[in-house]
């Protein structure tokens, strides 16, 4: 499944996070910190197939209320691959 991340496309597996996807390619496009939903470091905007991750656990929602400066934002530790999908890392 195709996975662009700030441009730049890569081939993502099924029900792998986005963050997953980073480690398996050695990939450094995401900061993180945590990987269980208890911070925001690995926050990425979705510009396009929302549809094609996994749905919001009350954890990942909790911090999204919270941190999330725009729309369709989502955690990489938590997002699973479902489908095609094209993020972009959020800078502070």
């Amino acid at each position: 499944m195709k996975i662009t991340i700030n441009g730049t496309s890569f081939e993502g597996k099924k029900n792998e996070s986005l963050l997953e996807l980073c480690d398996r390619l050695g990939l450094d496009e995401i900061p993180w910190s945590c990987r269980s939903a208890s911070c925001s470091t690995c926050m990425v905007h979705v510009r396009s197939g929302m549809e094609n991750l996994s749905s919001i656990t009350p954890e990942e929602q909790d911090l999204l209320e919270t941190y999330a400066s725009k729309a369709n934002c989502r955690l990489a530790c938590q997002a699973q691959i479902l489908g095609q999908v094209d993020i972009q890392t959020i800078e502070d």
